[in-house]
């Protein structure tokens, strides 16, 4: 509910400020002291070019990472962020950030948005990674590893998901999560 009321401040974007989004969540994301980020530099790089390597010598499929963002729209302050990638009719998330300071409940509401989002770009499976509680939380169901399997078989193949940015008059935070699919 807390997000909720907080979501009509924010709005959604898609891939347009991945340097961003890695920034911050070098910096704000870590596993036990600031500064232990599992996302370098050089990885980072490597993401962000899987997808957009010319001709198909590299590729495998249609896997693209994607940056998520989600800005304060009065001071166009990025507040929160996810990276991941499409995989077919998959959406994985790799990392994120969010500045709880200054907009406490960011991300769950970019989470919240994204999920909206995911679906209506034809995503058919978000992999959450890691079972947490705020995951949970959130609606995240934990699937047995033959789901799992069958769950990557059936939707890996699929034509990729069409990730891309919102229309502006959709964007906002607030009318991604009560917006009917």
């Amino acid at each position: 509910k807390k997000a909720l009321r907080r979501a009509s401040a924010y709005h959604v974007t898609v891939d347009r400020a991945w340097r961003q989004v890695v920034r911050h969540t070098q910096e704000l994301t870590y596993s036990s002291r600031p500064g232990d980020c599992w996302l370098s530099d050089e990885l980072a790089l490597l993401y962000w070019l899987v997808g957009r390597v010319p001709g198909n010598q590299w590729r495998r499929g249609d896997v693209r990472f994607h940056s998520v963002e989600l800005w304060h729209t009065a001071s166009g302050e990025l507040a929160a962020g996810d990276i991941g990638c499409i995989c077919g009719g998959i959406y994985t998330s790799a990392t994120g950030f969010c500045k709880k300071g200054r907009h406490p409940g960011s991300g769950t509401v970019l989470l919240t948005a994204l999920g909206r989002w995911l679906v209506r770009s034809g995503v058919h499976v978000w992999d959450l990674g890691q079972v947490l509680a705020y995951k949970i939380d959130l609606g995240a169901v934990q699937w047995s590893m033959l789901e799992w399997v069958e769950a990557l078989e059936r939707f890996r193949v699929m034509p990729p998901a069409a990730l891309r940015s919102p229309p502006a008059s959709e964007a906002n935070a607030y009318h991604l999560i009560t917006s009917k699919m």
